[in-house]
């Protein structure tokens, strides 16, 4: 699938972005990562490095936390 979007380069000029997170993902990791100064400057090097050796464009971060997804659930 990878091969088969990048290659959409070469008749297009589409914008593709990693998508990460989600709502099945949960939020801990995330909240841990935010709230270490170190493990947040990781992150952003490492996500930044990984970009830009696989061709992406940008990151969509999908950081849902738990007390909005228990609020959308009981709402139905």
């Amino acid at each position: 699938m990878y091969a088969r979007i990048m290659n959409l380069r070469k008749t297009t000029q589409p914008k593709i972005l990693l998508a990460l997170g989600g709502w099945n993902h949960g939020s801990g990791k995330f909240s841990d990562m935010v709230h270490n100064e170190t493990k947040r400057a990781t992150f952003i090097t490492t996500t930044i490095i990984f970009l830009q050796k696989h061709n992406f464009d940008g990151l969509d971060l999908d950081w849902v936390k738990i007390l909005q997804k228990k609020r959308i659930k009981n709402r139905f």
